[in-house]
């Protein structure tokens, strides 16, 4: 499952989809889906804001093919961007996404996040336990190991039973152990390219 918003540049699932995986990528413009639509037409790609509710949420643009985008207005405001539209969508859960699509009865392998500012509220909108994602991938901008811990989305994942295990420059990878993985083991792209992703 993939949360972002380019079907191959800056993707953490891009190289997994090129090995045959196949999966959910959520968008909340439609240019971008249709973009994904196009270049990774094996995968179930859906039109939604994600949040943690199901509300009427304002979407901020800051260019028609622009990185960015975000429905918290705090973090639309604090980017000091010109905002360059706004459009008005109904948001789902990550929960009511997936129980939409063909892979409501599937354990997700790896888990995406790039939401600007919404990662907490969207990491909250699934149930972990149903959906025992093995490899959680969440964006950060901090500076430390202290920060990160201090976070609200680091302490929901390790109330759920998930660990950190490796920084890669702006992402932060976590292998949960909610009772199906073994042991804990370092995660590398090489490796991930060979599972089999949601």
């Amino acid at each position: 499952m993939l949360v972002v918003n380019h079907p191959k540049k800056f993707s953490n699932t891009y190289l997994l989809y090129k090995s045959g995986w196949s999966g959910i990528n959520i968008d909340m413009e439609a240019d971008k889906i249709s973009l994904f639509n196009m270049a990774r037409s094996r995968d179930w790609n859906v039109l939604s804001p994600i949040s943690d509710k199901k509300e009427k949420v304002n979407v901020y643009r800051f260019g028609k093919f622009g990185v960015g985008s975000t429905i918290d207005y705090k973090f639309a405001v604090d980017t000091g961007n010109a905002v360059y539209g706004t459009a008005e969508l109904l948001s789902k859960t990550l929960d009511e996404v997936i129980e939409d699509s063909p892979y409501k009865a599937k354990q997700i392998d790896v888990l995406s996040i790039d939401v600007e500012g919404m990662d907490y509220k969207v990491l909250s909108s699934l149930s972990l336990e149903k959906y025992r994602p093995k490899i959680i991938i969440v964006e950060f901008h901090h500076r430390s190991i202290e920060e990160i811990l201090n976070t609200d989305i680091y302490q929901l994942l390790k109330n759920k039973g998930c660990v950190e295990e490796l920084d890669v420059l702006f992402s932060y990878f976590y292998i949960a152990k909610l009772g199906y993985i073994k042991k804990k083991r370092k995660c590398t792209g090489q490796a991930m390219d060979n599972k089999q992703s949601l």
